[in-house]
């Protein structure tokens, strides 16, 4: 039987993050070394060692211990360490998109992505193009240009009362934030 398409497909646990990193421009992509340390943050939350301050390896350099599961990982079905297991489940579940929305990684990695957009262009619709460009490979088109501009603008009046400079980050970064939770980002089509 031949098919005319393939069914869509998420990413794994791991190409989740790297692609996120990547995108914001953040990817440390030396290679070999010494792996990664995870901490457990207040909240309970697993992460990386200095995630947020430095560039972020690769996640197959990441320490993985059986007793402290990556809470982002975790969210995107990585694989459980503590049984073997043949093949990977892949599910779609409210926390993945809450650790996309709310996960302060993704927010952090989304301000490095707005600032390296904010670079690319002088003016609103230079800087979409070339944050779906970054995002989705892709240039948008025309209706999600002009959905992307109403987005923007109706954060800048959001955003109304902080200064200029910061106000424009902040704008930015609810964009980024939003094109790396979109399906396109996440699944292959």
């Amino acid at each position: 039987q031949l098919l005319w398409r393939m069914s869509p497909r998420r990413l794994e646990a791991e190409s989740v993050r790297d692609a996120i990193l990547a995108v914001a421009g953040r990817m440390d992509g030396r290679m070999f070394g010494e792996p990664v340390k995870v901490i457990t943050k207040p909240s309970g939350e697993v992460v990386p060692e200095k995630e947020l301050e430095e560039p972020g390896r690769r996640t197959v350099y990441q320490l993985v211990r059986r007793s402290q599961p990556q809470s982002l990982l975790n969210a995107f079905d990585a694989p459980v360490m503590e049984i073997n297991c043949a093949r990977r489940v892949t599910t779609t579940s409210a926390t993945q998109a809450l650790a996309l929305m709310n996960g302060e990684f993704v927010t952090v990695q989304a301000e490095h992505f707005a600032r390296r957009v904010m670079n690319a262009g002088q003016d609103d619709a230079a800087r979409i193009r070339e944050a779906v460009r970054t995002a989705f490979s892709r240039d948008p088109r025309p209706a999600e240009l002009d959905r992307l501009l109403t987005f923007v603008r109706a954060q800048e009046g959001r955003y109304g009362d902080l200064p200029e400079a910061e106000r424009r980050v902040r704008v930015y970064r609810d964009l980024c934030q939003a094109l790396l939770g979109a399906n396109e980002f996440i699944y292959l089509d």
